[in-house]
């Protein structure tokens, strides 16, 4: 005997697989965006869900659905996984601060970062594409909260040019202090998020100055 719960209707396995494919097409389509602009390890594992779109498509099955779950929850916890990592690496720094900045809505949001000292000022190195936001930011909105030791100052960030020698100063110190973690977080933010940067952008280095009274 058949217990009706058990058995699907024609139109819900026409449903399911339906919601398989849309959310393979919505997951891969945004993962495709994202590697053609600035590539990266995850966004291209996001993108191979159009091939199991595909391969839903030419294989139609009530469990599909469940399999592009299964899937997406797999990729989200390895995500989750490599992030903590991440963050458990940058907060081994030998020191981190806050940097506490307004955005175009005039709202403070903070950051935590590494920190190097260079003729007598505090200077930090960013990243694209993983600091845009906060670099567009800062040129627009130099005057930031500067958070050490338990003292808030504030400071106006400078961004150093590519040949200035107070920028490859900074490297230099900033290399001397943190070591093989610059190396190691720099790699790993650019095979799992990319970026294409050029030549000139691919290190920017910010100095923070004394506010002008």
């Amino acid at each position: 005997m058949v217990v009706g719960s058990d058995l699907e209707t024609p139109a819900l396995q026409q449903k399911k697989q339906a919601a398989a494919l849309v959310l393979c097409a919505l997951l891969g389509g945004v993962g495709l965006l994202i590697a053609l602009q600035t590539g990266g390890l995850l966004a291209c594992i996001l993108a191979l869900f159009l091939l199991l779109g595909v391969w839903i498509y030419l294989r139609p099955q009530s469990e599909n659905l469940g399999l592009v779950l299964k899937v997406l929850a797999t990729f989200c916890a390895v995500t989750v996984l490599l992030g903590a990592g991440m963050l458990a690496l940058w907060e081994s720094g030998e020191e981190v601060i806050a940097l506490h900045q307004r955005d175009e809505h005039g709202e403070i949001f903070s950051t935590r970062l590494w920190i190097i000292d260079v003729n007598g000022h505090p200077g930090f190195m960013a990243r694209p594409p993983d600091s845009q936001r906060r670099i567009s930011l800062l040129r627009e909105y130099p005057r930031v909260e500067f958070a050490r030791d338990g003292n808030v100052e504030c400071r106006e960030a400078v961004l150093l040019p590519a040949p200035d020698e107070v920028r490859d100063r900074m490297i230099q110190l900033y290399t001397e202090k943190y070591g093989f973690r610059a190396y190691i977080a720099g790699r790993l933010v650019g095979v799992l998020l990319g970026g294409r940067p050029g030549p000139a952008e691919r290190e920017i280095l910010v100095q923070l100055v004394p506010c002008e009274s």
